[in-house]
C-alpha cells in the first residue's frame, strides 16, 4: 500500500476537511476526485484565500470547523509549512490528533525523517542533503543538480527528473554521475548557500540549477512569509561572509545585496544567478540554469488540471507575480546567457501538471529528456 492508499484508507466513513489551500492540497483534492472521495471544504488561515475556491471546493476560515460535529470531522493537514502551529490551533479548538487530525503523507512517509531543521538553510537532509542518483563508478565526471521540490529526489514519492537524467547518461554511455541537491521549498538564495557549504566539496564538473517558481510565488502565501523574510534578510549577509571565505578575489563579487525582501523578485533571482555563475567560473565548473515551467507559462489543454487551476481566482496573484517575474527576465536575459528558458518546454498533455508547478513522474521523465537533449554535445 502506497502513502496515498494509506492516507485515504484512514478517511473511509469520515466527514473530510482539508487544511491548506496550497500545492499539496491541490494534489490531494485531485486524488480525492479520482477516488470519488468527497471533501466538504478546505480551510486556510490566509484571509486572502478565504471566500475563494480551489478545484471547486470553498476555502473557509479554520474557525468554521467549530460548527462541525466533532465526532465525525476528519481534518487532513496538507499545508507544507507551519504544521506545528496549525495542529496547536486545531487542538485549541477542541480537535485532537488521536481522533480528528491527520497529518498528510509528507509527515508520515518513510522518507520524512531525512529532513531536519537547518540553521543556515531552514531545512535540509543533513549530511545526506546531496543525494547520489546511483553509486559512484571509477573516474567519472560529477554533475551537481540544485533546485526545490520539483528537483528533490524524495518529494511526492515519485522518481525525480535527475533520476531519469542519470538513467539516460548510463543508457548512452555518458560517464557522468548525478548528485541531487534539490530540497523542498528552496529558493536560489538557499541553493547558493548549499553550494558554498556542501556542494563545492563534491568537486563537481558541472552544475545545473532548475528553479524560478520558489523565487516569485511562495512569498505570496501567508504560511511562508516568515520563512522567506528570514531567508531574504539573512541569506545575503551570510552569503557575503561565505563567499569571502571561499573566494579570495575581491573582483569576483564587486557588489553585494544587503536588503530585505522587496517586490523585485526577478532582481534578487538574477543577482543570485550572477553569484552562482561567478563561483562556478572561479572553480572551473560548467554552469547551466534552467528557468522551470509552471502552469502560467505553458499552453494549457482545455479541461486539463492546469486549465482548471488557471481559471480559479485563487491563482490570480500568483499569475500576476509570474508575469512580472518573467517580463523582468525577458528584459535582462541577454546578460545571462547561461540561463535557458524552459518555461514552455512541456505542455499539460494528459495532465502532466499536478498543481501550479509540480509534475507527475511522466512529467519528470519528459523534463529529463529535454535537459538531456540540451546537454547532448555540451558535455
Amino acid at each position: 500500500m502506497n502513502y496515498l492508499d494509506d492516507l485515504f484508507a484512514k478517511l473511509v466513513g469520515k466527514k473530510i476537511f482539508f487544511y491548506g489551500a496550497d500545492a499539496t492540497g491541490i494534489r490531494l483534492l485531485r486524488e480525492a476526485e479520482k477516488r470519488n472521495v468527497n471533501v466538504q471544504y478546505v480551510v486556510d488561515r490566509d484571509t486572502m484565500k478565504q471566500g475563494l475556491t480551489i478545484l471547486g471546493k470553498k476555502i473557509l476560515s479554520p474557525y468554521e470547523l467549530m460548527n462541525e460535529n466533532y465526532d465525525e470531522a476528519c481534518i487532513v493537514v496538507t499545508a507544507p509549512v507551519g504544521k506545528e502551529s496549525i495542529v496547536n490551533t486545531l487542538q485549541g479548538m477542541g480537535f485532537s490528533i488521536e481522533k480528528n487530525i491527520i497529518l498528510d503523507y509528507v509527515e508520515k512517509c518513510n522518507d520524512f525523517s531525512i529532513y531536519c531543521n537547518d540553521q543556515l538553510l531552514g531545512i535540509s537532509r543533513g549530511k545526506n542533503t546531496i543525494t547520489e542518483m546511483r553509486e559512484s563508478i571509477h573516474s567519472e565526471k560529477v554533475m551537481l543538480v540544485l533546485g526545490g521540490s520539483t528537483t528533490d529526489p524524495y518529494y511526492n514519492g515519485i522518481k525525480s527528473w535527475p533520476y531519469f537524467l542519470q538513467e539516460m547518461f548510463d543508457d548512452n554511455s555518458i560517464n557522468v554521475r548525478v548528485l541531487n541537491g534539490g530540497v523542498i521549498g528552496y529558493t536560489l538564495a538557499q541553493e547558493l548557500l548549499l553550494l558554498l557549504r556542501d556542494g563545492l566539496s563534491e568537486a563537481p564538473d558541472y552544475l545545473i540549477d532548475f528553479s524560478g517558481y520558489n523565487d516569485f510565488a511562495p512569498a505570496l502565501n501567508i504560511d511562508n512569509q516568515g520563512k522567506y523574510n528570514f531567508i531574504s534578510r539573512n541569506t545575503y549577509i551570510n552569503s557575503e561572509e561565505l563567499i569571502k571565505e571561499y573566494v579570495k578575489n575581491g573582483k569576483t563579487f564587486s557588489s553585494m545585496y544587503y536588503g530585505e525582501k522587496t517586490a523585485d523578485n526577478i532582481g534578487l533571482f538574477l543577482r543570485n544567478q550572477s553569484y552562482v555563475k561567478a563561483l562556478c567560473d572561479y572553480y572551473k565548473i560548467q554552469y547551466w540554469s534552467f528557468l522551470q515551467p509552471n502552469i502560467f507559462s505553458i499552453e494549457r489543454i482545455p479541461g486539463s488540471m492546469a486549465s482548471r487551476l488557471w481559471d480559479e481566482p485563487i491563482s490570480y496573484p500568483i499569475k500576476k507575480a509570474w508575469e512580472k517575474f518573467y517580463s523582468g527576465y525577458m528584459e535582462q536575459k541577454e546578460a545571462f546567457p547561461y540561463i535557458t528558458d524552459f518555461t514552455g518546454v512541456i505542455s499539460d498533455v494528459d495532465d502532466v501538471f499536478e498543481d501550479y508547478v509540480h509534475v507527475t513522474e511522466k512529467g519528470n521523465k519528459l523534463l529529463a529528456e529535454k535537459i538531456f537533449e540540451f546537454l547532448s554535445g555540451r558535455l
